[in-house]
Parts: C-alpha cells; sequence; structure tokens
C-alpha cells in the first residue's frame, strides 16, 4: 500500500513531541520551598562568580541575584516586590549577601539593603545577611589581602575564597534556613508527580 502523502512527516513530528514530554516529565520540579515559612536569595557582587554559586543555589531551587556591584534602583525594586508577594502570605525572606571585603564591597552591600527595604512595605520580615566575606573568615581561613583601591586599609576579594568552599558555605547557610521534615515531604510529592508524568508518557 503506498505511503500516504505526510505521513512520514507526521509521525516524525509526533516521535519528537513524545521526546520532548518525556525530557519535560524528568527535568520536572515541584515548588519545594512552598511549605517553608522562608524563601532565600543570594545577593552577589560579581559576575564572574556566578556560574560557581549556582552550583549551590540551583539544587536548592535558589534565586541568584547578582548586582555587579551597587544593584540599580529598578532592580532592587523588582526584588522587593517579590519579597512583598511572600510576606503577604506570611513568609519572610532572608538574603545572604557575598561582597567583597573593601570599601566598594560594604557600600554596595548597604546600598542594596536600604534599597530593598525602602521599596518594600514589608522590612520587618526581610533579613539581609552578609555571608562573606566577614572579617572573622579573612583571619580564620587566612585569606590573601591586598591594598584598598581607595583608602589605606587592606582589602580581601570575594574569589579570595575557593570555590570548594564557597559553594559549601552557601549550601550550608541554605541548609540551616530549611525545616528539613517539610522539605523532605514535599522531596517524595515531586518525586512521585514526576514518576507518575514519566507514566503517562509512555502510555502505562
Amino acid at each position: 500500500m503506498p505511503m500516504r502523502p505526510g505521513g512520514s512527516a507526521s509521525r516524525l513530528a509526533t516521535s519528537r513531541l513524545m521526546m520532548r514530554c518525556a525530557q519535560t516529565a524528568r527535568a520536572y520540579r515541584r515548588n519545594l520551598w512552598r511549605s517553608q515559612n522562608v524563601r532565600v536569595e543570594v545577593w552577589l557582587e560579581k559576575d564572574a562568580l556566578a556560574g560557581v554559586v549556582m552550583e549551590a543555589t540551583d539544587p536548592w531551587d535558589v534565586a541568584l541575584m547578582v548586582s555587579r556591584g551597587q544593584a540599580s534602583d529598578t532592580y532592587c525594586y523588582h526584588a522587593a516586590q517579590a519579597i512583598d508577594e511572600a510576606a503577604r502570605d506570611g513568609v519572610k525572606t532572608v538574603i545572604l549577601m557575598l561582597y567583597d571585603s573593601d570599601k566598594a564591597g560594604r557600600v554596595a552591600a548597604a546600598k542594596i539593603e536600604e534599597k530593598l527595604h525602602r521599596h518594600s512595605a514589608y522590612q520587618d520580615l526581610t533579613r539581609c545577611e552578609l555571608l562573606a566575606v566577614t572579617d572573622e573568615q579573612i583571619e580564620y581561613w587566612e585569606l590573601p589581602t591586598r591594598p584598598e583601591k581607595q583608602g589605606d586599609g587592606e582589602a580581601v576579594e570575594l574569589d579570595a575564597i575557593p570555590p570548594d568552599q564557597l559553594i559549601e558555605l552557601v549550601e550550608e547557610a541554605v541548609e540551616d534556613l530549611v525545616d528539613e521534615d517539610a522539605w523532605l515531604i514535599e522531596k517524595a510529592y515531586e518525586e512521585s508527580e514526576r514518576e507518575l508524568l514519566e507514566r503517562m508518557v509512555a502510555g502505562r
């Protein structure tokens, strides 16, 4: 029997669609933060370290905000709207900040905190925490210093922290904020829903 015109193309399109559906099912992720009473953002001063820090934030589905120094008012305004949206449901926001230990880094971190509080109606449900680089880390980890570009003091760049150490620092900080029991329940739901989607795609 001769092949119907377009039949091969139709089967190919169907096959591609099924492949995309299968990929979507395998990549399915549930919002694991939905049962937490906190949301977390990591703010990073430098673009160059985004790839490193994402190794810590991605597995936890935590937003990574790269400010490139002092973030603009518009950038902070939109971030504050996300804070307020969560706060209306009683969820607080914790912002973990990764900035150089120098005048520019400290000013950038302080300005971002000030802008977020100015644009948010829920300052009492927002907490900014300098995760790195702190004076204690400089001393304990014996991080290398350099002369400040402005002033007579010494500076320590975020890059001075070894990548593996920086990843571990962020991971532990996020983990400390998580309700582990609620997280594990959400993970179990996620796995069950993923398996269901995969069975539906496979026609089982």
